[in-house]
């Protein structure tokens, strides 16, 4: 399967024959290559093939063809888990040990910005099978930091107190408003 993002100057592929357009002018022959698509909303398409090869040659050929923003290849059983704000010396490796807890590392990469730089981003392709049967964490701890995890499928947790009751809303996560009224009761029982 290929996963296809389109830019923002085509905003979206308005119907498949737009796709099987763009597919004749990068001279793939789709009928002997994919299996079938599945448009997304936003414009995201999954094109399905016959095999793992076809998968990464039209990948290739889409991304060099400059009319994609991003395009993935993976397996049916193989999922992206990103992970958000990821500090500069934690090493992919030391991520993937934690990771395995939880599923099979197939590969792992880094998002680096047009000059090379990390972006603290790393995405992680696992085994899918495995990760809905072990519920990978909103948060993953790496030594002493903490890191977001996301992933198709994933339940939405609030982002202060970790809870799945209710997303992230200071004025409605149940710690936030205990922590609050500590305080004032702390400011109240010691003015200065």
């Amino acid at each position: 399967m290929i996963f296809v993002v389109p830019p923002a100057k085509f905003k979206t592929f308005k119907n498949r024959m737009a796709i099987y357009e763009l597919l004749n002018e990068l001279s793939i022959n789709y009928k002997r290559t994919m299996v079938g698509l599945l448009q997304l909303p936003a414009g995201k398409v999954k094109f399905y093939t016959q095999n793992k090869e076809q998968a990464l040659h039209l990948t290739r050929v889409l991304r060099e063809s400059g009319t994609v923003v991003y395009a993935s290849a993976h397996a049916e059983d193989e999922i992206q888990v990103a992970l958000s704000h990821v500090p500069h010396p934690i090493l992919n490796e030391d991520i993937s040990h934690v990771i395995k807890k939880y599923a099979s590392v197939i590969r792992f990469y880094t998002l680096k910005d047009s000059e090379g730089m990390d972006m603290g981003k790393r995405v992680f392709i696992v085994k899918k099978s495995q990760l809905r049967q072990t519920k990978l964490p909103k948060f993953l701890q790496l030594g002493k930091i903490e890191v977001m995890t996301f992933h198709e499928g994933q339940t939405q947790s609030c982002t202060l107190c970790h809870e799945e009751a209710h997303l992230i809303n200071i004025q409605t996560c149940p710690s936030q408003i205990e922590r609050e009224k500590q305080s004032i009761h702390q400011t109240a029982a010691n003015p200065n």
